[in-house]
């Protein structure tokens, strides 16, 4: 999500991608385990993939994506968190 990107382009982006991904993704990473709650840190699974994308798909840094996140207003996780979350959901992705 690079920084020189307008929001509402970042989130017209994440509708697009939202449209490729399976029907029922967001029930199925609950019933696997991918998504678990975790209070008011994070708001859902979609936060949560959207992260990891942030981290995987432009490659920044845990620390870098952690700040992005924030940012972005999708949560509040150390880098270390991510890096766990990131791991838990590798085979799904």
């Amino acid at each position: 999500m690079p920084a020189d990107l307008p929001g509402e382009l970042v989130a017209d982006d994440w509708a697009i991608v939202r449209e490729c991904l399976p029907k029922g993704w967001e029930e199925q990473a609950r019933k696997t385990g991918a998504w678990r709650r975790s209070g008011r840190k994070l708001e859902g699974p979609d936060a949560l993939l959207r992260i990891l994308m942030i981290h995987l798909a432009a490659g920044y840094s845990l620390k870098e994506t952690a700040t992005r996140a924030k940012q972005a207003g999708l949560g509040d996780l150390s880098s270390a968190a991510i890096h766990k979350r990131l791991l838990a959901a590798e085979e799904r992705l």
